[in-house]
């Protein structure tokens, strides 16, 4: 797995696609003064957005889980 940052991104290099995502953050090239409300508010959506999209990709798993964990402790609490 390679690992790039911004400036790599920005010069070109392509990062491989994988299931989980190659980005924890939107890339943004700006200067501090110009992050106003506006800017904080569409990345909050975005990150919102990437929480939503790996819930729906992985609710199978997620529940399977669950219901395991939720019979397990039904039974060690009969015990």
């Amino acid at each position: 797995m390679q690992i790039y940052n911004a400036m790599d991104l920005k010069a070109g290099k392509k990062a491989d696609y994988n299931k989980m995502g190659t980005l924890t953050q939107p890339i943004q090239f700006i200067s501090e003064k110009e992050k106003n409300e506006e800017w904080r508010a569409w990345n909050l959506d975005w990150l919102e957005f990437q929480g939503m999209k790996q819930l729906r990709r992985n609710a199978r798993r997620l529940m399977k889980n669950y219901k395991l964990a939720k019979v397990l402790l039904t039974r060690l609490t009969t015990l």
